[in-house]
């Protein structure tokens, strides 16, 4: 384990996983010569990929390809966990993995550097993934080369489940789907991260309207509602209904000193006797109930989909 301030991330002598502390509130980056994922480990930070922006909490991370360009920013210093897989390293680890439905064109005539997850650049959400970054950047951690093989195969696991997301959004061509997948993947993420963010005795949960959420996906409100449900197979409104339930649901149970009617306002229930009624709906108990329980961990109501960070995570 290494763990640096100002090595260059993007250099192929660095170690397999790096932690590196950002220097005035500022991650610097570069040109990334190898396939990696970053992780903030201590709070929000923000990433810009080839201009695309990408706002990242600790339970997600990004993924880089060679050539990407990118930096870090932070409203201040961050620890970032970072991991490094060279062609070699993906082809080793990956080759007893991978089945012909991984590949676009027949296997043999895919080199190494084919062989990589061909996840987009930008964030992802994936609980396994996190903690293995996580846990590479733990002093006490085994050596980082044990955590290489389970890496690659969550993030070939990942791939397919993000490969599978993307054949159901509506378009004719392979790459307009992943498009049209990367959108609304974005404003499934912003929906997780705003209902994260409440905490006591903080401001209340964002407006999560549709017009919000299609503005996030650069899309119209019409096309963005079709293609959030051919993806994820619930609408936008039930999805965000069943995220603040879910939230309030995490609050109930880890912020005892927090009032059931605060509760239901942070998450954005106005009405405390609507907030009563959807939970009673949803989980089978009044708010009270859930007081001192264990943080539930619970499956969303969507396609098969990495959980929002902060579900089962104790706020």
């Amino acid at each position: 384990m290494t763990t640096c301030a100002d090595a260059d991330p993007s250099s192929p002598a660095s170690p397999p996983f790096v932690v590196r502390v950002a220097a005035a509130g500022v991650a610097r980056g570069g040109i990334a010569s190898a396939h990696g994922v970053q992780m903030p480990l201590d709070g929000p930070a923000r990433w810009r990929i080839d201009g695309t922006v990408a706002d990242v909490v600790p339970g997600a991370f990004v993924w880089l390809r060679p050539g990407d360009r990118y930096d870090a920013y932070a409203a201040e210093p961050r620890r970032i966990a970072e991991a490094w897989l060279a062609d070699d390293v993906l082809a080793t680890r990956l080759a007893p993995l991978l089945t012909d439905d991984d590949f676009a064109e027949p296997r043999a005539s895919c080199d190494a550097a084919r062989l990589a997850p061909p996840l987009h650049p930008g964030r992802h959400d994936d609980a396994t993934v996190a903690a293995l970054l996580a846990a590479a950047a733990d002093d006490a951690s085994p050596a980082a080369d044990a955590l290489l093989a389970p890496l690659c195969a969550a993030l070939l696991a990942l791939h397919r489940v993000e490969s599978a997301l993307a054949r159901r959004a509506p378009g004719v061509r392979p790459a307009t789907r992943r498009d049209i997948y990367g959108r609304v993947e974005r404003a499934r993420q912003l929906v997780c991260d705003a209902l994260g963010a409440v905490r006591p005795g903080g401001a209340p949960a964002p407006r999560l309207d549709v017009a919000t959420l299609a503005g996030a996906a650069f899309m119209s409100p019409f096309h963005f509602v079709r293609a959030f449900h051919a993806v994820y197979g619930v609408t936008p409104q039930a999805f965000v209904a069943a995220c603040r339930l879910e939230r309030a649901r995490v609050l109930l149970a880890t912020e005892p000193a927090m009032p059931v009617r605060a509760v239901g306002v942070a998450v954005g229930f106005a009405n405390p006797s609507a907030f009563a009624r959807a939970f009673h709906r949803r989980f089978g108990a009044p708010p009270r109930a859930m007081r001192g329980a264990v943080a539930p961990v619970v499956e969303m109501a969507l396609a098969p989909r990495p959980r929002c960070a902060w579900i089962g995570a104790g706020a």
